[in-house]
């Protein structure tokens, strides 16, 4: 952008000064134009324009919508939106109706639709029954509309009846949407089968109470949300805030962009990455900007076959079991986030992981309890898995039992300026250490003493060979 802007700016200095220049240096005989003197034009006056035509405007009222929570509008609505789709109009519906739809409505390319505070509530049939489907339609606008699934009446066990389905749909903003209650998910966005869903922006808008997901993306290139809620998901697994998964090898997963988000009170994790081991595609988790991933049942966040993972700003606090477990993961940075007070670990990695980078980050309270034996940062790849490339910046641990613990399926680990605080061990370290690189250089602990049963003091020494290097925290007195 900078050098076009130069190319632009150096041109347009040149059609002013310099080419304007050139002009008179090769009309020197010609008569010179007098300086100040506005000359007359010859051009003839523009002729007026009019101004523009308003689009069209179709209300459900038009095509006999009644929206009283009883009547089944479904035909009638399908009517509407079709078309208004054809004449090229918007669309309004009642205020604060509510629509009864008896079939799942199929929404044409080019709607645009004010809900006006409408809702749109579920009698469709079977165990697919959606109210909205968006299915290889491009240039839809849908805004201040809710979807009520009303999972309480269908009693058939399913996960598929979702409330809003973006099948290789292009093109597509949603804004102040409020999806609740779905036997399914408040919104699945999807269809690797004729491309994926491509540039979707969801803005101010709630997913809560659903009986699977907030919100199942499975293919798409270009997710853009922000200012969203994803809250309370439980019925079925993975019962996540939202679920990043796709179906095949060859479902795209890229270009998705959280901002300014809450994943919360979920039965599992607020946020579940879940990609292909080994994708035919492009299949990348994304980035998430001052997200919060709160009081989460299980983590705030779970990474599986994760590539291209990042967080900036935010908090992983006060969830079940982990803020971040990492079971598989390809480059992943922590950045400026905020972990605390979650029943486990701050950031736990299981599983294997490489480039794993976390800065500028504050580890507080983790692992709550007198007898609680967890780390703030735990790199403890399981049997026939590694770590490698950890590297821990500018990052502060406090008020917990560890700050830091590595096994020795760890390697390549870089500490640099990371700050130690009111903890009972500051590192285990058992990694290799001759691929470690360790700028921390902590205080000295050589020795914790600890009051025993009877008022007389224990002393643990400072590195058992099980556990390799370890350093303890003084005495708080």
């Amino acid at each position: 952008m900078s050098s076009a802007s130069f190319s632009r700016r150096s041109a347009l200095a040149f059609g002013a000064g310099g080419l304007f220049s050139a002009i008179l240096s090769g009309c020197t005989s010609q008569r010179k134009i007098p300086e100040n003197k506005p000359t007359k034009s010859t051009s003839p006056s523009p002729a007026p324009t009019s101004p523009p035509t308003a689009a069209p405007v179709m209300t459900a009222s038009d095509f006999g919508v009644v929206g009283n929570g009883i009547t089944d509008d479904a035909q009638a609505l399908q009517a509407l939106l079709n078309a208004a789709a054809k004449a090229g109009a918007s669309i309004v519906l009642g205020a604060k109706t509510r629509i009864r739809v008896g079939r799942t409505i199929a929404v044409p390319s080019n709607t645009r639709l004010n809900g006006n505070g409408a809702t749109l509530a579920n009698s469709t049939s079977g165990k697919g029954g959606r109210i909205f489907l968006l299915r290889h339609v491009n240039n839809i606008s849908i805004e201040n509309l809710n979807f009520d699934g009303e999972k309480a009446a269908f009693n058939s066990p399913t996960e598929h009846r979702h409330n809003l389905v973006l099948a290789g749909a292009i093109n597509v903003t949603l804004n102040q949407i409020h999806s609740y209650n779905a036997k399914g998910d408040g919104l699945y966005i999807g269809d690797q089968t004729n491309g994926p869903s491509i540039n979707v922006v969801v803005t101010n808008s709630v997913f809560e109470q659903n009986h699977r997901q907030g919100m199942s993306v499975t293919c798409v290139s270009g997710l853009t949300v922000t200012n969203c809620g994803f809250r309370s998901s439980a019925g079925t697994a993975p019962e996540a805030g939202v679920d990043i998964e796709p179906n095949t090898d060859n479902s795209v997963i890229e270009r998705i962009a959280f901002q300014s988000c809450t994943f919360m009170n979920n039965l599992g994790p607020g946020l579940l990455v879940a990609l292909r081991s080994s994708p035919s595609v492009r299949q990348e988790a994304g980035t998430y900007t001052d997200c919060s991933f709160v009081q989460n049942w299980d983590s705030g966040v779970i990474l599986n076959n994760s590539r291209g993972a990042h967080f900036y700003t935010g908090e992983m606090s006060r969830n079940g079991l982990d803020g971040m477990t990492i079971r598989s993961a390809v480059n992943t940075s922590v950045d400026s986030m905020v972990l605390t007070a979650n029943a486990r670990c701050g950031v736990r990695a299981s599983g294997s992981y490489s480039m794993l980078t976390i800065s500028r980050s504050v580890l507080d309270s983790n692992g709550p309890g007198a007898s609680s034996t967890y780390f703030g940062i735990d790199s403890s790849p399981s049997a026939g898995r590694e770590g490698v490339q950890l590297q821990v910046t500018e990052t502060t641990y406090q008020n917990m039992h560890g700050g830091l613990r590595t096994n020795a399926a760890s390697s390549y680990v870089s500490l640099a300026k990371n700050r130690y605080t009111n903890l009972a061990v500051n590192r285990v370290l058992a990694d290799a250490s001759v691929t470690r690189s360790d700028q921390d250089n902590p205080s000295p602990r050589p020795q914790l003493t600890v009051a025993g049963p009877s008022s007389t003091k224990a002393t643990i020494g400072s590195t058992p060979a099980l556990f390799g290097q370890i350093e303890l925290a003084q005495e708080q007195r």
